[in-house]
């Protein structure tokens, strides 16, 4: 019997899949790896805006709520590795992996606490949620339109139900708009966001996003 651990380690390392219902009709999800949706998020910014590429000063590297996500799981699984006594592969999948395998063993061999096994086991079936938080966000306005990037217009989220892939999203105080479909593309600020709503044909509501200085 699959217990959460097994699940959320399923989920994180290899392509899977899901059943949802849509329109009354059965269908099958199929997703990648949530470790390797996160690695490309991490530098999916690459100063891609909705107006085309920013100028180098302007352009971050980094998706930083990605980064940080990655650093928080690279960094748990390293250090729990490195407790037990069991060398760490380079490739976080590959340790993740291990991390399973070894407190499987130490389940099976009644060589750890039920308590830690719980605690540790529930962590990791943590980061399943928080990674699909990062492209499905739960605060935002479901926006119609396709991605510039990967033309999704409709992703399937993860309790099963159809929803438009772009969504307005607020980070750090400022406005933006993300695609839900794993690919990584995102605009951010305020007159950016106007911009990329105007070209949806939306008409964003300039004193909630707060005016722009013209400049």
């Amino acid at each position: 019997m699959s217990t959460e651990l097994d699940v959320a380690v399923e989920k994180l390392t290899r392509p899977w899949s899901d059943v949802v219902t849509i329109g009354g009709e059965y269908k099958h999800v199929n997703y990648d790896p949530l470790l390797d949706m996160l690695a490309k998020a991490k530098t999916s910014s690459l100063g891609r805006t909705a107006s085309g590429r920013s100028s180098q000063e302007a352009r971050n590297p980094f998706n930083i709520p990605a980064f940080d996500l990655w650093e928080r799981i690279d960094g748990q699984t390293r250090a729990w590795l490195r407790e037990f006594g069991r060398p760490a592969p380079r490739d976080l999948r590959e340790a993740v992996t291990v991390l399973h395998k070894t407190l499987a063993e130490l389940w099976s061999g009644q060589r750890i606490q039920e308590s830690l096994f719980l605690r540790l086991s529930g962590v990791v079936a943590r980061w399943v949620p928080d990674i699909w938080a990062l492209f499905h966000p739960v605060d935002g306005v479901a926006l119609d339109g396709a991605c510039p990037n990967c033309e999704a217009e409709w992703v399937i989220n993860f309790e099963g139900a159809q929803t438009r892939a772009l969504v307005s999203v607020v980070e750090a105080g400022e406005p933006g708009v993300r695609c839900r479909n794993g690919c990584g593309w995102e605009v951010s600020g305020k007159r950016q966001t106007i911009e990329f709503a105007l070209r949806l044909g939306a008409t964003p509501d300039l004193d909630e996003l707060g005016r722009e200085d013209e400049r």
